[in-house]
C-alpha cells in the first residue's frame, strides 16, 4: 500500500524515514496530489480522449462514471497516450536518491513504485469494448514501467502490482469481459493476467502484489467470506511466475477477528523466500482488535507480517498523529549522532557534578555511555532519558549480537530463519542493519500503531 497522507514525495519520504529508521526496505512515495484515490485520476484521462466518450453513471461500487467508444471508432484502434504513472515516478525518483545520498533515508532502502493493474481501470470505468480497451491499456502501463526501471537502477527499485478490482469481478460486483464459458475461466484468466504483469519486472527488481477488497469510500465493495479467494489467486500467481515472488498482502476486514476467516490460509503455498503479510491493523479499533485478528490468523498461518489494510491517502492527514505533527528533517539516527557529536565536543565544565547514569567532571566533555547506539526506551543513558511514544504497549527489539532474538507484544511465531518486518508487531528476526520491509507499503506504515513500535525499543 503506497498512499500517505501529506502533501508531497519528499514529506513523505522524510517522515517515513524518521519514524521508522533503519527498519523501512521499502518506502513509495505515498501517491499524494491528484493521486490520493488511487485510480480515480485515471477517469478524467479516459473522458478526455478524443475516441472515448461519457456514459451515464451506473449505480456500482466507485465513482460510478464511465467511458465508450464513440460511434465509428475502432475499439481496436484506441490507444492511449502517457498516463502519469512513469511522470509521477521519475519526479519523486531524483527526491529520494537526493534523500539517500544525504542520509535522510536509509541506505538500504528501496524505491517502491505501485502500479494498479489494467482491470482496475477498464472494469471500473469502462461500459463496453473492454477487451480491447483493456489491451491498449495494458500496452501502455507497460510501457511506463519499462521508462521507470530504465531510469531506476535495479538494486534501488522495487514494485508492487495493486489488485482490488479482480475479486470485484469474482464477487459480481462488476461484469467480467473474459471467463463467462469456463467455471474456473474467470480464476485463470485473472491470474494470467496477474502473472504477466509480473514477468514484466525486470529481474533482480523486488515484486510483490497487494491484494484487497477496494477501500473507495473506507469500505469493502463487498465483506469478503473468507480468504478463499484470495489464497486461490496467491497461489496462482505464485505458481505461474519464473520470476521470484517477494511478497504478498491480503486483506483482513475489521470485524473477522474469527478463525474462519483465516481457515483457508492453511492452503497457501507460497515459496520461502515469499513474505506473507496481512493487513489487520485498523485505526478505528487500535491494539486490541489487532491482537484479537493477530490471534486467530496464528490458528491459519504460524508466520506473517502485519499491516494496515489499505493505504492512508484517503484519510484526512489529521487522522494519523505521525501524518499531523510537523514532520522532522532529521531522522532519529541522524538527530542521536548530531547529539554524540555536541556532548564530544562541549567545553569541559566549571565544576564536578553528577547526574543520574554517568559521571561529569571539569576534564571530560559529558557523554552518553554508549552514544549513538539505541537503548531501550525508559532505560537511563547518560544524563538524558530516552525519548518515549506510550501509545500502546508493544515492545520491538533488534537481534544482538551474542544474544537469542528478542520479541514484540504481539507474537506470531516465525519459521526458522524466516525475517519479519519490524515495523509490524510480529516476532523478528533480523540481525543489525538487515533491512526489513515497511509495508506496507507498499508497503506506507506510519500509523500511530507503527509509531508506537519505533519508540517503545530498541
Amino acid at each position: 500500500m503506497g498512499s500517505v497522507p501529506l502533501a508531497d514525495a519528499e514529506a513523505v519520504f522524510r517522515a517515513v524515514s524518521s519514524e521508522l529508521g533503519d527498519l523501512v526496505a521499502r518506502i513509495p512515495d505515498g501517491e499524494t496530489g491528484e493521486r490520493d484515490n488511487w485510480v480515480v485520476w485515471q477517469l478524467p484521462l479516459l473522458r478526455s480522449h478524443p475516441d472515448l466518450e461519457t456514459v451515464p453513471p451506473m449505480p456500482e461500487y466507485g465513482p460510478g462514471v464511465r467511458v465508450k467508444v464513440r460511434e465509428g471508432a475502432d475499439p481496436s484502434g484506441v490507444v492511449f497516450g502517457h498516463l502519469g504513472y512513469a511522470r509521477a515516478a521519475l519526479e519523486s525518483w531524483p527526491v529520494f536518491a537526493r534523500l539517500q545520498a544525504e542520509g535522510v533515508i536509509p541506505a538500504h532502502a528501496r524505491f517502491q513504485v505501485s502500479l494498479p493493474t489494467p482491470i482496475a481501470v477498464v472494469a471500473a470505468f469502462t461500459a463496453v469494448h473492454q477487451a480491447e480497451l483493456e489491451r491498449a491499456y495494458e500496452a501502455r502501463l507497460l510501457a511506463e514501467l519499462a521508462e521507470i526501471t530504465a531510469a531506476v537502477p535495479a538494486d534501488r527499485l522495487a514494485v508492487q502490482w495493486d489488485c482490488a478490482v479482480e475479486f470485484a469481478l469474482q464477487e459480481g460486483v462488476f461484469p467480467a469481459w473474459f471467463g463467462e464459458d469456463d467455471p474456473d475461466g474467470l480464476l485463470t484468466g485473472i491470474v494470467e493476467r496477474m502473472v504477466r504483469l509480473g514477468e514484466a519486472v525486470p529481474a533482480g527488481v523486488p515484486l510483490g502484489y497487494h491484494l484487497c477488497y477496494g477501500d473507495f469510500g473506507h469500505r469493502h465493495f463487498v465483506q469478503p467470506a473468507d480468504t478463499a479467494r484470495l489464497t486461490a489467486v496467491a497461489n496462482g500467481v505464485a505458481a505461474g511466475l519464473s520470476r521470484p515472488l517477494d511478497w504478498v498482502h491480503l486483506p483482513v476486514p475489521r470485524d473477522r477477528d474469527d478463525s474462519a476467516y483465516f481457515l483457508p490460509l492453511k492452503g497457501l503455498a507460497l515459496a520461502e523466500e515469499t513474505r506473507l503479510y496481512l493487513g489487520l491493523v485498523h485505526a478505528t479499533d487500535g491494539v486490541e482488535g489487532g491482537r484479537r485478528r493477530l490471534a486467530a490468523a496464528k490458528e491459519a498461518v504460524p508466520a506473517f507480517g502485519v499491516a494496515t489494510e489499505c493505504g492512508l491517502g484517503r484519510r484526512p492527514a489529521g487522522s494519523s498523529p505521525a501524518c499531523s505533527r510537523p514532520t522532522p528533517y532529521w531522522p532519529a539516527r541522524q538527530r542521536r549522532r548530531a547529539d554524540s557529536a555536541r556532548r564530544r565536543s562541549a567545553p569541559p565544565a566549571p565544576a564536578t557534578r553528577r547526574g543520574p547514569g554517568t559521571a561529569w567532571s571539569p576534564t571530560r566533555p559529558a557523554r552518553c555511555p554508549g552514544a549513538g547506539r539505541r537503548v531501550r526506551a525508559g532505560a537511563r543513558a547518560g544524563p538524558r532519558r530516552a525519548r518515549r511514544t506510550v501509545v500502546a504497549q508493544i515492545d520491538v527489539r533488534h537481534h544482538r549480537a551474542g544474544q537469542g532474538p528478542c520479541t514484540t507484544g504481539l507474537l506470531s511465531s516465525p519459521t526458522p530463519g524466516m525475517r519479519q518486518p519490524a515495523t509490524s508487531p510480529g516476532r523478528m528476526w533480523a540481525a543489525p542493519g538487515v533491512p526489513v520491509e515497511m509495508m506496507s507499503p507498499g508497503n506506507s506504515g506510519i500509523t500511530w500503531l507503527w509509531k508506537a513500535t519505533r519508540n517503545s525499543g530498541e
